[in-house]
């Protein structure tokens, strides 16, 4: 469970800002 939690985690911190970053690039062309 622990294992599973970080991995989430990891890949949370992962995804966010590249998630963060392609509503910036989205909304800052516009």
């Amino acid at each position: 469970v622990m294992a599973a939690a970080q991995i989430f985690i990891s890949l949370f911190c992962t995804a966010f800002p590249i998630f963060i970053g392609k509503m910036t690039e989205i909304y800052g062309t516009q």
